[in-house]
């Protein structure tokens, strides 16, 4: 047998299904979507600038192990594929693909039986209406970080002291630059559905620790 069909008979088994004379059942992206008991594992980490998600996230997904997806990353990549040219690559733009990409990312990995972590300061709109399509291909556990606002500003502000290069000073500067204002910490919707969540307080370490988090998300 060869390789390719060695491969695709461990996948099939792997999804539950059988490819059959037709076609494979993971269907023509030849991923294996989610069925029966093995579910992957999707844990949002949420919370407003400034609260310690970014550290939080890489913390848990070198726990687990497994990927990390992260809204800041691609960000990033999405200003290094544009120059960093702040004319070119507006606030709006940005953000629309941004978000594409983001969940695009953890779809593909999940529908894969990736476990994933996901860090983003959306607020609770923009996890919603992210996260919606993917409740059918994963159990979601929300990991929410806690912080007195004021703490958080000024995270935020000392942060874009001392990295002025760091991808939240140039969202910072960019939105200087098209007059639209800079995000605030103030008034951060916090995310909220109907799966299970775990708040964690960041002003001082991680209260729960990171073993209670770690035994949350597998259980």
């Amino acid at each position: 047998m060869a390789d390719h069909e060695a491969y695709g008979d461990r996948r099939d088994a792997m999804s539950g299904g059988s490819a059959g004379a037709g076609g494979d059942s993971a269907g023509s992206s030849g991923t294996a979507r989610t069925s029966g008991a093995h579910r992957p594992t999707l844990v949002v980490v949420s919370g407003p600038p400034g609260s310690g998600k970014t550290t939080m996230a890489g913390l848990l997904a070198q726990a687990l192990p497994c990927p990390l997806v992260s809204r800041d990353a691609i960000n990033e990549g999405i200003f290094h594929t544009f120059g960093h040219d702040l004319a070119v690559a507006d606030k709006e733009s940005v953000a629309r693909l941004t978000f594409d990409a983001f969940f695009q990312t953890i779809d593909l990995l999940l529908s894969s039986k990736v476990t994933v972590v996901a860090e983003a300061a959306f607020q609770h709109r923009r996890w919603r209406l992210g996260l919606d399509s993917l409740k059918a291909e994963a159990d979601i556990k929300v990991v929410h970080c806690v912080i007195d606002l004021e703490l958080a500003r000024r995270r935020v502000t000392e942060r874009r002291r001392e990295r002025p290069d760091s991808p939240s000073s140039r969202r910072a500067e960019l939105a200087r630059h098209t007059g639209t204002g800079a995000r605030t910490v103030s008034g951060f919707e916090e995310v909220s559905l109907a799966v299970p969540t775990l708040r964690v307080a960041t002003a001082k370490g991680y209260d729960p620790g990171v073993e209670a988090i770690i035994d949350f998300i597998r259980s």
